[in-house]
């Protein structure tokens, strides 16, 4: 992904910009970075985008691992298998004693080095279950946006590698600087976590056909009473085949797969509608009200009025000002 890769070399740039505009920091370290690629190639990003890199490794600091572009895990996995000189490459820097910072899907790479196993590490909200299977050695702390242990640091959903550059500025350059340029380029320097922007959604549909069966039949039926045994006889299966199916297929029971999609539901009735949360729980197919609201903390790490007011799409004055004419034929 170019934005990853372009993007972090111009957060370099602008920091050591404002460091030396400021002289908030005399003396305070410049960042030289640099694009690094197996042989020193021209990769390419998207249908347009080509970038040139260097071949040497020496002397690193840090090595970024940026997002790779998929449309799905076998995409992913493919990609990885392609990328042998890659992954060398991350285990060789590390042992060289430099930071490993991967963001988004870039962390796969580094697992697959070997450099992540043992270590705490979060990745994009969205590969939560495929990076547990695919690299059971990795403490997944999926929740988090950014997780630093020891010189492995990692970054959750693409976007968020503004967040590591950021921290990898405090680290090397110092609060002071770090501060200035999150000011400067409106990031977060206090990142939430990634919980509360998870869409279930987007979740991958199951390529086993009953469990996708299942799955559709979930969606249509969320907003009523949803128990296993009705599930089994859509299938049509045995309750426990179907659960283990779903754990095959989707690394999670039917009934969790369940409260999933009503949490999702809500997060979308509670940013985009006026429905009280009596009425929201009510088409989410939730009955009790203390129990949807543990629920909904436990899968978001918020309660559902802060979702609300942190996430809300507030039209209600631009649907006042909407029809000028209106409002001076009332006056």
């Amino acid at each position: 992904m170019a934005s990853a890769v372009v993007g972090a070399l111009e957060f370099f740039a602008v920091t050591n910009a404002l460091a030396s505009l400021t002289n908030a920091a005399p003396g305070c370290v410049q960042f030289k970075a640099g694009i690094v690629t197996r042989g020193g190639r021209t990769i390419q990003c998207g249908p347009t985008v080509r970038l040139a890199g260097v071949a040497s490794t020496a002397h690193l600091d840090v090595l970024i691992v940026p997002a790779m572009w998929h449309e799905n895990p076998r995409d992913l996995d493919a990609e990885v298998s392609r990328l042998p000189g890659e992954v060398a490459m991350i285990r060789a820097v590390h042992q060289s004693g430099a930071i490993i910072a991967a963001g988004c899907s870039g962390t796969t790479l580094a697992a697959q080095a070997g450099v992540l196993d043992g270590r705490t590490a979060t990745t994009a909200w969205w590969l939560g279950e495929y990076f547990r299977r695919r690299y059971p050695n990795v403490r997944l702390a999926l929740e988090q946006v950014l997780t630093v242990d020891d010189r492995i640091w990692c970054a959750g959903a693409a976007g968020s590698y503004r967040n590591l550059c950021l921290k990898l500025v405090e680290h090397f350059a110092g609060a002071e600087i770090a501060a200035l340029a999150s000011r400067f380029m409106l990031i977060d320097a206090n990142p939430t976590l990634q919980a509360p922007y998870a869409l279930e959604a987007i979740q991958r549909q199951a390529a086993d056909p009953v469990v996708a069966k299942v799955q559709d039949w979930i969606r249509r039926n969320l907003n009523r009473p949803i128990s296993i045994e009705e599930m089994a006889r859509i299938a049509p299966t045995s309750s426990r085949t179907l659960i283990r199916k779903f754990r095959g297929a989707l690394g999670t029971t039917p009934l969790s797969y369940v409260q999933k999609l009503r949490v999702e539901r809500a997060k979308t009735l509670l940013t985009t509608s006026t429905l009280s949360l009596q009425a929201i729980i009510d088409r989410a197919g939730y009955e009790d009200m203390s129990s949807f609201r543990k629920l909904f903390r436990a899968h978001t790490g918020l309660a559902p009025r802060d979702y609300r007011n942190r996430f809300r799409i507030r039209t209600a004055r631009r649907a006042r000002i909407a029809d000028p004419g209106r409002m001076a034929s009332s006056l």
